[in-house]
């Protein structure tokens, strides 16, 4: 047979095909480690298994725009022996920061995520409505005006106007108050940097502000009391974290400073806060892109049958490029009950006539890959496949019209390289 089997990195063997070409990392990045979360990632999808949970987080990746800005991206995913998802394909160092920021955001999404749903929505507006009697009284309160931020914060004021009882002629969706406005109620889903706030204040031509949101960091809602002369108090029903210092550690203050030179007079806090979303939205947050040197927007998780919004997103990605575009895949091995298996913690995946092999170590995010081709391409598949020696060699000496005892031995050097280098395992059979 003249196809081998190579074990060298596919880096080597793409880079060099294009010189023309910016420098590509190729290989796969490590996107969710389920050797200790795998239950969390149950829960952050809503999922009955852990199956389900990584076929839907690589649906959410897929619900957003940047994954059809990549050129080149092949969503990995198993769920057995050990859960993991990674990206294959060849990336610039632009496309890596990308996925390392959502290898990132999905760390802290499975461990820390908050979704709030209707019921929940309801009982945080009724604290934040009890929050209000026990500042001001209800006398006081039916003097009061509200508005609210659009357009989570209107669905938060229609539930809060039931809660207060509030009269139509104190509701209003503009900036356009009436002259007798005198203490103005401002309402919003979320506040995570005091941005939206801030520019909607600019617009407000009255002297008494009381901001109230579902949730919010604390430190942010001191800030704005702080700094705002009209604010006179901010109303926050749930705390967020702030996950800076667990991202970050010792460099979270540096961090910290450099954003708030890029962002300049935008925004009160700076931070990571814990990550939220309702079930009419998840917010939009944003990560600095150092090449076009602007803020833009960053990865979304929600799953979208949580969300509104995500639903939605989902649909108009859909109408602009439809279920596929270009060469990226999405695909989720399905472990057969075979004496052959992919080893724990390899996944690989086929782009057209080659088949990339990620061994993802316990302490690296990124990975080359090994290379098969050909005819070793096709007895990896074959193996996994059937899971006995007989399976493969009565699919394949056909295949290739080869003679069985020759084929047999080819065969038996190319699974002990492989298990030399810890791709293929071997199971007894049941």
């Amino acid at each position: 047979m003249s196809d081998k089997f190579h074990p060298e990195a596919i880096s080597a063997r793409e880079a060099a095909a294009d010189d023309s070409r910016q420098q590509l990392f190729s290989g796969a990045v490590l996107l969710f480690d389920g050797f200790d979360g795998s239950q969390q990632l149950k829960s952050f999808m809503r999922c009955d298994s852990v199956s389900e949970a990584i076929t839907q987080l690589m649906e959410s990746i897929r619900t957003n725009r940047l994954w059809y800005e990549m050129k080149d991206a092949n969503l990995v995913g198993r769920s057995s022996p050990q859960p993991m998802l990674a990206v294959f394909g060849h990336f610039s160092s632009s496309e890596l920061a990308r996925w390392r920021d959502l290898a990132m955001l999905i760390k802290e999404g499975v461990l820390y995520h908050r979704h709030i749903d209707y019921a929940e929505a309801e009982a945080a507006a009724q604290l934040l409505a009890e929050k209000l009697v026990a500042c001001y009284g209800r006398i006081a309160l039916s003097h009061f005006h509200f508005t609210a931020i659009p357009r989570g914060g209107v669905i938060v004021l229609g539930i809060l106007s039931y809660i207060l009882d509030l009269k139509k002629d104190q509701i209003f969706v503009s900036s356009s108050l009436p002259a007798n406005c005198q203490t103005l109620v401002v309402v919003d889903d979320c506040s995570l940097s005091g941005l939206r706030f801030q520019q909607f204040l600019k617009q407000l031509a009255v002297d008494r502000v009381v901001l109230c949101t579902l949730c919010s960091v604390p430190e942010l809602c001191r800030m704005i009391e702080q700094r705002e002369i009209k604010v006179e108090k901010f109303v926050n029903a749930i705390d967020l974290y702030d996950l800076g210092e667990q991202r970050f550690g010792e460099n979270y203050p540096k961090w910290r400073a450099e954003q708030r030179s890029l962002m300049g007079e935008d925004g009160y806090w700076v931070g990571i806060p814990q990550p939220v979303s309702f079930a009419w939205s998840e917010p939009q947050t944003t990560c600095w892109n150092a090449e076009r040197k602007e803020f833009e927007a960053s990865w979304n998780l929600v799953p979208p049958h949580l969300c509104i919004k995500r639903r939605i997103m989902a649909e108009q990605l859909e109408r602009s490029f439809g279920m596929e575009s270009g060469g990226k895949s999405i695909t989720f091995i399905d472990d057969k009950q075979g004496g052959f298996r992919a080893a724990i913690r390899v996944l690989w995946v086929r782009t057209d006539s080659v088949i990339s092999i990620a061994r993802i170590p316990d302490t690296s995010q990124f990975v080359s890959c090994f290379c098969l081709d050909g005819v070793a391409a096709d007895m990896w598949e074959s193996l996994l496949l059937h899971g006995t020696l007989d399976g493969v060699c009565e699919e394949l000496v056909e295949l290739y019209d080869v003679d069985p005892e020759v084929f047999f031995l080819d065969l038996m050097n190319f699974i002990a390289e492989l298990t030399t280098h810890n791709l293929l395992a071997r199971y007894d059979s049941p």
